[in-house]
């Protein structure tokens, strides 16, 4: 497996991890609020995306895409 697939596939998870973070904290906000004062979660959606935006820049570098090349 070559790095931008390696890259794409960290990027579509951390993405489907994002999604599935929003959806509970979501569920959480209704049911039990309490639960959004934990440290992890308010902490993880941040390493997540941070992991997401890393995985970008590294198909973009592999890639050899410049976005200011475009049309």
């Amino acid at each position: 497996m070559n790095a931008y697939m390696i890259a794409k596939v960290v990027h579509v998870t951390c993405a489907a991890v994002s999604i599935a973070g929003f959806v509970t904290r979501f569920s959480l906000a209704l049911h039990r609020p309490e639960m959004l004062r934990h440290r992890a979660l308010r902490v993880i959606p941040h390493v997540n995306d941070t992991f997401l935006l890393a995985a970008a820049i590294v198909m973009l570098m592999v890639a050899q895409w410049n976005i200011l090349d475009m049309p």
